[in-house]
């Protein structure tokens, strides 16, 4: 489409090798077992529940940095 990239008239590719970041976690959880007729108040399955909807609720914010910028400005 035409008017993306301010200041280019003609077809364009870009090759995005900076603008895309993660992470990787393994999260483990252990807590004394029980019986399914008496779980524990917090169970290990439970903890890991919280600390995966932390996550979520606290991710890294949005930047536009490095060479993607560069390209941009």
């Amino acid at each position: 489409a035409a008017g993306l990239m301010p200041g280019m008239t003609q077809r364009l590719a870009i090759v995005g090798i900076a603008e895309k970041g993660y992470l990787s976690l393994r999260l483990t959880s252990k807590a004394d077992g029980g019986h399914s007729s008496m779980p524990p108040a917090r169970t290990s399955v439970g903890a890991l529940a919280r600390a995966i909807t932390s996550l979520e609720a606290h991710q890294f914010p949005q930047e536009l940095s490095g060479p993607t910028r560069g390209m941009m400005e």
